[in-house]
């Protein structure tokens, strides 16, 4: 073979190695709508600091979308152990009560909607709908940075607080989703409604104050079982609503035993499955501890 018919031979090599390498190195196909568990775990936990557009308390998804878009785990690593980069504004809380799976689906959403936004055109209604679920991890007034609002029905509604693991009040009304969904920790949404009941106490006393939340579930109404410690014992709080009536359902071991107060709500009798009452407190045993439900039953 002569040297021109080997350079030939070399040079169709080549251009077959190059698409060959061209294909392989293509980026895998993206996101063509989004996931519905995705979105559902963003509006729910992220939505009131990651406005698409407009800033808020954190960037918006259009600039999210520019600075994670070939690092989506880095939404991931930042969302567990935030950091601060901004001075104007409130410092992110951590999100490390979301489960890893949660939180990857969560940063694949944000650079699925962050693409399809536009900062000269507001693409807000195609990509979000403006309503607010069962629950909702939001700012709220007279509650810590990690707060979740509950909607009961649309005349009942509860402020959760997760830096003190405890119903702050109940009000009878809604959150306002347009205030909520601009509030930007200075700017606190309003809720709507009169309030029934507010937490003048701890309900459960003489147990360690500080607690680390380590999440939420959601259950078949579409409400919360808090999970979370105390010192070294573990609680999970569950919540329901049927016939006008809210449970909240417990779960706690680690104590031999507890006292709780039992909150005086307006409008509702309040009672618990198990325990004995001494002194004007619930009692309750380490058997009564791992199951028992305080009832909010409303008076006709």
């Amino acid at each position: 073979m002569d040297q021109r018919n080997q350079m030939r031979i070399l040079i169709a090599l080549a251009v077959f190695l190059a698409f060959a390498m061209d294909a392989d190195a293509k980026p895998k196909k993206k996101m063509a709508k989004a996931d519905p568990i995705a979105k559902k775990l963003f509006e729910a936990n992220c939505l009131a600091c990651h406005d698409p557009v407009k800033m808020i308390a954190g960037p918006t998804l259009h600039e999210i979308h520019k600075l994670y878009e070939k690092n989506p785990q880095g939404i991931v690593t930042w969302a567990k152990k935030p950091g601060r980069k901004r001075l104007q504004g409130i410092a992110m809380p951590a999100m490390a009560h979301l489960p890893e799976k949660d939180l990857k689906l969560i940063a694949d959403y944000m650079i699925f909607a962050g693409a399809r936004i536009s900062p000269k055109k507001n693409n807000r209604k195609k990509t979000f709908k403006e309503d607010l679920g069962k629950i909702q991890r939001t700012f709220m007034p007279n509650s810590s940075v990690v707060s979740f609002a509950i909607k009961y029905s649309d005349d009942l509604s509860l402020c959760w607080d997760a830096e003190k693991g405890a119903t702050r009040y109940i009000w009878q009304g809604t959150l306002d989703p347009k205030s909520h969904f601009t509030s930007n920790g200075k700017t606190i949404p309003e809720i709507v409604g009169n309030v029934i009941y507010k937490s003048p106490e701890p309900l459960f006393k003489n147990i360690p104050e500080k607690i680390n939340f380590l999440g939420y579930k959601v259950n078949d109404q579409g409400l919360p079982s808090f999970i979370y410690q105390r010192g070294d014992y573990q609680f999970r709080e569950s919540h329901k609503f049927s016939g006008g009536n809210i449970y909240w359902n417990y779960q706690i071991s680690g104590l031999d035993e507890l006292s709780l107060k039992l909150p005086e709500i307006k409008g509702y009798k309040t009672s618990v499955t198990k325990g004995t009452m001494q002194q004007g407190l619930v009692v309750l045993s380490k058997s009564d501890l791992s199951n028992f439900t305080l009832i909010l039953s409303k008076e006709k």
